[in-house]
C-alpha cells in the first residue's frame, strides 16, 4: 500500500494507520484511528470523533483468503447472537478493488502472542481462566 490513509466509501469511514501491531502470512494488523460519517461531518462542519481500531489488511496476493475470512466471520453469528469470547469484526471493505480490510476492536493480542512473550510458560491461574473461555467459544461455533 502506498498510503497510511484508507477510505471506505460504502461506510463513509476514514482510517488512519498509526503503527503496525503485527503481521502474518496473509496480512498485517495496524493500530488505527477510525472516523465515521466523515463526509457528512465535514460537510456540516461537525466535530470529527474517532475510535481506535485494529485493521487487518490482507496482502494484494491474498485477496481470496481475505474474502474467505469475512465469510467465515459472518457465519460465526448464530441468528445474530454472538459469543462473548470471539472478537468479531465491526466492519470490512475492499480498498482499491484489490485489498481486503477487516476492522476489529483493538485487543491485547492473541494467545499465541502471549505465549511468545512469556516463552510458552503461562501462569497456571491464567490458564485456568482462559480454558473455560476457549471451551465456550468452541461450543458456540459448533
Amino acid at each position: 500500500m502506498d498510503s497510511n490513509i484508507l477510505y471506505s466509501e460504502e461506510k463513509d469511514a476514514l482510517y488512519i494507520l498509526i503503527y503496525k501491531l503485527g503481521s502474518g502470512s496473509y496480512s498485517t494488523v495496524w493500530y488505527s484511528l477510525e472516523f465515521l460519517n466523515i463526509s457528512i461531518n465535514i460537510k456540516n462542519k461537525k466535530k470529527l470523533i474517532f475510535n481506535t481500531k485494529a485493521l487487518k489488511i490482507h496482502f494484494e496476493d491474498s485477496y481470496d483468503e481475505g474474502i474467505k475470512e469475512t465469510e467465515i466471520l459472518k457465519s460465526l453469528k448464530l441468528n445474530e447472537k454472538k459469543s462473548d469470547y470471539i472478537n468479531y469484526p465491526t466492519n470490512f471493505f475492499i480498498h482499491n478493488d484489490e485489498i481486503v480490510v477487516v476492522v476489529y476492536e483493538v485487543a491485547v493480542g492473541s494467545l499465541y502472542d502471549l505465549m511468545k512473550k512469556y516463552n510458552k510458560k503461562l501462569d497456571l491461574q491464567f490458564i485456568n481462566n482462559i480454558i473455560p473461555q476457549m471451551i465456550e467459544s468452541i461450543k458456540f461455533i459448533h
